[in-house]
């Protein structure tokens, strides 16, 4: 698994799923380094969604285990099993941790991500 490093932005609740207001995914921000790292859209794949989802969940509530309708707490473990079985909110959960990202980059990040169009030189990788 990558880990992630955070941003300044603290780590908000967030609500996936409107009709349902017990649900609630606390989630933090992860570096615009590694958003420009990730494939693009065309090619973003589960594995890649798991580690935005296991990196940037923080806690949550509302998540009920269906066999016995317990409340499930917010551990590596669970975050497994929830990533597992339903896509659809670990989709959510993806989507709105890129959303919070796009929407506070800075200038300094957008600077070092796209350099020639600030007229500054690349360093090439070696």
């Amino acid at each position: 698994m990558r880990k992630f490093t955070t941003t300044q932005k603290k780590s908000e609740w967030f609500n996936p799923f409107p009709d349902d207001k017990e649900v609630k995914i606390k989630v933090q921000p992860f570096s615009l380094i590694h958003l420009s790292k990730l494939p693009t859209e065309s090619t973003f794949g589960v594995l890649q969604m798991h580690d935005v989802f296991m990196g940037c969940v923080l806690d949550w509530k509302g998540i009920v285990d269906g066999k016995d309708n317990k409340v499930m707490p917010c551990t590596e473990e669970t975050k497994e099993t929830v990533f597992d079985q339903d896509i659809e909110l670990a989709s959510l959960v993806v989507a709105h941790v890129v959303s919070i990202k796009l929407s506070v980059i800075t200038e300094k990040e957008s600077k070092n991500l796209y350099p020639l169009q600030n007229g500054q030189e690349t360093k090439e990788e070696v």
